[in-house]
């Protein structure tokens, strides 16, 4: 009795830390125009949408967004929102996305600049 309790509780704190991990949602055009992908993992190329995405909605957590693929170029920390176009934040089209966790905390980075943007 003990085994089965115990591990109905750990599948249900699994499925609690699952649903509140980061999530965002892509689009290949600005103004959230085009094709769209929601992930809560790491791409490093967005081939799916022509290596590229104009606008995107941060759903849960932070997310660092970056103008090449593979993390590189110029990148920053988004924070949960709505972003129509990057321009305003310095950069062009998006080539790649990683979650930044739950908290601001900027990842340690070689070169570029990051920083979080607000609403």
């Amino acid at each position: 009795m003990r085994f089965k309790l115990s591990s109905a509780v750990g599948a249900l704190a699994f499925l609690a830390v699952t649903s509140a991990s980061a999530q965002i949602t892509l689009y290949e055009g600005e103004g959230f125009r085009g094709r769209a992908l929601t992930t809560n993992k790491s791409i490093t190329n967005l081939e799916r949408m022509r290596g590229r995405a104009g606008s995107l909605v941060v759903d849960r957590g932070y997310w660092e967004a970056c103008e090449l693929p593979d993390f590189g170029g110029r990148c920053v920390i988004l924070q949960t929102g709505s972003y129509d176009s990057m321009r305003p934040l310095g950069l062009g089209d998006i080539a790649s996305v990683r979650s930044a966790g739950r908290s601001p905390a900027l990842p340690q980075r070689d070169s570029g600049a990051s920083h979080v943007a607000q609403l």
